[in-house]
């Protein structure tokens, strides 16, 4: 239903580069391999680092190819999984879909390594299959989730949270106030939002937070950051840093 009110595809409207496979590959070399779903990196400079896996779901309007090295770069991460959606990237001949993303998403859970620290990662859309896949892996393997400028579902992101955007889950889709309120309360989430956001606005993760942190034992840490929109919280000093301490608070 959600679909052929056209809300699916506002969702995941896709972003096709038939050159990201050849980007990643010449950037990354012998370190990456690319898979029809995935990308996964392992750093050639292991040695003395604890292994930290971490599972990184990307926002609209970006791909693996432009993603993968800032989240890289700003976790300290040994290996990292980089997740491309059904119409993004090198996936230029597939529609996106609410029902293969959830489906690529669980099929990650196969990837996590024992032994190693694994935290799933997903920004704005990519919240939901960040979700999913938390959930698969459930907390014997998942050992943290990030949500960076979350929607609370793609309805949310036009209508605000409230008994209108309740009128209409039966078409809404990228549910994240459903699968939040299965996660684990003993897996510790971060949640960060710009307060400027004009894009997915704040009130989304705010009522995202309030089921997440539905028993006072849920480990739930929330950044609502000044003078942040949408597209810049990834890059916030705050935000740096307080996902430096969560990654070694894990």
């Amino acid at each position: 239903m959600g679909n052929a009110l056209g809300i699916e595809s506002r969702a995941f409207p896709g972003r096709p580069d038939p050159g990201a496979r050849r980007k990643i590959q010449e950037k990354y070399g012998r370190d990456v391999e690319i898979t029809d779903t995935h990308v996964s990196w392992t750093s050639s400079g292991t040695s003395g680092r604890p292994p930290l896996h971490i599972v990184c779901f990307h926002g609209n309007m970006e791909d693996v190819a432009s993603t993968m090295g800032g989240w890289i770069e700003r976790t300290g991460a040994t290996r990292l999984t980089a997740v491309e959606y059904p119409g993004y990237g090198w996936r230029v001949d597939e529609t996106p879909t609410e029902a293969q993303i959830e489906k690529d998403a669980r099929a990650i859970a196969s990837t996590v390594v024992e032994g190693e620290r694994t935290i799933v990662c997903g920004r704005s859309i990519g919240t939901y299959p960040a979700l999913v896949l938390a959930n698969a892996l459930k907390p014997k393997n998942c050992d943290g989730v990030v949500l960076v400028s979350p929607p609370l579902s793609a309805v949310s992101t036009a209508i605000p949270p409230g008994l209108i955007q309740r009128a209409l889950a039966f078409v809404d889709v990228a549910k994240n106030g459903v699968e939040a309120a299965k996660l684990d309360i003993t897996i510790p989430v971060i949640v960060a939002h710009g307060m400027d956001d004009r894009v997915v606005p704040i009130g989304n993760a705010r009522a995202l937070v309030a089921i997440l942190s539905r028993v006072k034992e849920s480990d739930i840490r929330f950044l609502e950051l000044e003078h942040a929109s949408h597209n810049d919280v990834i890059t916030n000093d705050t935000f740096r840093r307080r996902l430096e301490t969560f990654l070694k608070d894990d």
